[in-house]
């Protein structure tokens, strides 16, 4: 007898998601992590533009810390990636 088939829920499903971001992020592929922005997200900011403002960040504070959870707001549909103290924490759309 085959097993029935289970799907993940959609805390699952955003879990995955803010951790394949955070490795995108981590890589530095930041024209990735754009791809991964809503369209709404994407008017806000042209590729360019994310990808130089990411790199500074990230040249000016270096590597992230380690993602320790991830939390989704549906009402309001973003995504909340922490990291072990306050100033680690990234927000974002999620694109789920």
């Amino acid at each position: 007898m085959t097993e029935p088939t289970t799907f993940p829920t959609e805390e699952e499903r955003y879990e995955e998601f803010g951790r394949m971001y955070d490795e995108t992020a981590r890589s530095e592929n930041w024209e990735e992590t754009y791809s991964m922005l809503d369209e709404y997200s994407q008017q806000e900011f042209t590729e360019e533009a994310w990808v130089a403002k990411h790199q500074a960040l990230r040249d000016a504070s270096g590597p992230p810390s380690p993602l320790e959870s991830v939390n989704a707001e549906n009402e309001t549909k973003w995504m909340t990636l922490h990291g072990p103290s306050p100033s680690t924490t990234k927000t974002g759309p999620k694109t789920i």
